[in-house]
């Protein structure tokens, strides 16, 4: 409420200027082998889209089914609701990717990679990947993700602090038989 009684209004987001004092409507988090996310949700306008000029000989039924679509177009403000929503899933999937092209930078030998899976051939190179593998997932388990997100965006660390949590011990898992441990 305000002094005079009235509900107060909702603080507006004022995203930070780039060099040249344009908006940055951006999420940066950096990844433990230097690779940086990059998240951006603008709030969208819609705007309508008729697409009566399409033909009718179409098994879809273009004109019918598809007359009052709409049209997304950006605008300069963020959507927090889908920032909020879309962060960690970007985060974890940001993380797995880094995994892997720390665990294949600079090897010599043959694989095939597809996604989450990484295929060799069996003996010394698999040996040698699942060693880098175990490297790489330390890398990535133990990184300082928020406070890496915080300076990246240049938030001041005083104002928004970051909670300590966590029991994974990295010693724990190193020399393991299995892949994830």
């Amino acid at each position: 409420m305000t002094k005079a009684g009235k509900p107060a209004k909702k603080a507006q987001y004022t995203p930070r200027l780039n060099d040249e004092g344009d908006p940055v409507l951006e999420l940066r988090a950096p990844m433990p082998n230097g690779s940086v996310m990059i998240q951006r949700y603008p709030k969208t306008r819609a705007k309508a889209l008729r697409i009566d000029h399409l033909t009718t000989h179409s098994i879809f039924n273009p004109i019918t089914d598809f007359r009052d679509q709409q049209l997304h177009e950006p605008t300069p403000e963020v959507c927090f609701k889908d920032v909020s929503k879309a962060t960690a899933p970007n985060l974890i999937h940001a993380a797995d990717a880094a995994v892997f092209a720390e665990m294949v930078d600079g090897y010599e030998g043959s694989y095939s990679l597809i996604h989450d899976s990484i295929g060799c051939s069996p003996g010394a190179q698999r040996n040698e990947l699942i060693q880098r593998f175990q490297q790489s997932y330390e890398k990535v388990t133990t990184f300082d993700y928020l406070n890496g997100i915080l300076d990246e965006n240049n938030i001041d660390r005083q104002h928004n602090p970051v909670p300590a949590f966590g029991t994974f011990k990295p010693a724990d898992s190193k020399g393991s038989a299995y892949m994830v441990c």
